[in-house]
């Protein structure tokens, strides 16, 4: 089942669980193996792929796609997505995709993705991140 399909059809079955012991087994149980599956699919990706594509593509090539897909996205499109990845990378990361963001984007790009970013870090990692961006 495609992902679009499975996510309309747990949709639905939210729907009819409310106060239904029947419906909230069958809607806990979709939600299990939809979940399953793509734990199973980003492993999938992450191994057998991955190594496909690092034998095949150099550095400079990632970067240049990675550019590539992030121009296609809107700024609303870009603020949602760092709104989610962000908060959630490890400190090197963020101060990583952060210190590229600062080099290369507008700085009202950068300071409106710090403003995303500060409210959703704890004291800790927001003092990480100053550290490591000199702020």
């Amino acid at each position: 089942m495609h992902d679009a399909a499975a996510i309309a059809r747990l949709a639905d079955l939210l729907d009819r669980a409310a106060g239904s012991a029947e419906g909230t087994h069958a809607l806990y149980h979709a939600l299990g193996a939809f979940v399953a599956h793509n734990f199973d699919h980003m492993e999938e990706e992450e191994t057998a792929h991955n190594a496909v594509l690092w034998a095949t593509h150099s550095d400079d090539e990632f970067r240049a796609l990675e550019q590539t897909i992030v121009a296609r996205h809107t700024p609303q499109e870009m603020s949602l997505a760092l709104r989610w990845m962000l908060p959630h990378m490890n400190p090197a990361e963020r101060a990583a995709m952060l210190g590229g963001m600062r080099a290369n984007a507008p700085a009202p790009v950068f300071e409106g993705a710090l403003g995303l970013l500060r409210p959703l870090l704890g004291g800790r990692d927001w003092r990480k991140l100053s550290v490591a961006l000199g702020l």
